[in-house]
This record gives structure tokens, sequence and C-alpha cells, in this order.
């Protein structure tokens, strides 16, 4: 294992990710730089393997992208997205109603501070 592979290796072992250890030990038994030799079934065996490395961070990206998109802010994204296909604004309304909130808490408290200043004269 590679300086790098047994810092990592250590990482996980000290925060007891045991899936990552074998993860980690798993990619290391399918190491295409683990095969030493330049024979042409040395060669096969690393390209081969390189291929089945690559097809696994393939499908592991796939993955972390599935899971993206079942996320909140890519709704968010989407939805943004179409009301501004459709001609709407919708971070500009969003901070028109901000700001009617904020007016409208402004008023409250105006209205509490109105209300103790009446009760202090009382």
């Amino acid at each position: 294992m590679s300086g790098y592979a047994m810092l990592t290796r250590h990482t996980h072992y000290a925060k007891g990710e045991r899936t990552a250890i074998e993860k980690l030990t798993t990619e290391f038994g399918q190491d295409p730089e683990a095969i030493t030799g330049e024979d042409i079934t040395s060669r096969l065996v690393k390209s081969i393997r390189r291929i089945a490395q690559l097809r696994r961070r393939i499908a592991e990206a796939q993955q972390e992208i599935a899971a993206h998109k079942t996320g909140e802010l890519h709704e968010l994204l989407i939805t943004v997205t179409e009301t501004e296909a459709l001609g709407g604004d919708p971070l500009g309304n969003l901070a028109r109603h901000i700001m009617k909130q904020i007016s409208e808490r402004k008023i409250e408290l105006e209205t509490i501070r109105q209300r103790r200043v009446a009760d202090v004269n009382l």
C-alpha cells in the first residue's frame, strides 16, 4: 500500500470507519499498480484492473449525482430555472417577500414598543 493509502487507512481506523477501511483494502487488492512486470500478461492484467477501477469510480460518481439530484438544492435549482425560463423572477419575488416580512416585523416591534411606553406611563 502507498504511503497515502496507509495514512488514509489509519485515519479511517482512528474514526472507527470499518466500511471505508474494507473499501480501501479491497481497492488495494485490485490496484492495477500492484502488478509488476512489463510482459504481455502483466500489462493485460493491469489494463483489466484499471478498467474495472474506472468502472467502479464511474458507478460511485453516478450514485453521488443521483443523490444530489434528489436533494432540496437540486429541486430549488430546477424550480428557479423553470420559473426564469417562463419569464419569472423567482429571486426578485423572494427578495420582495422577505422585505415585506421585515416591514411587518418592524410594525409589530413598533406596536410592542408603543404598548410598553403606554404601560409605563400608566
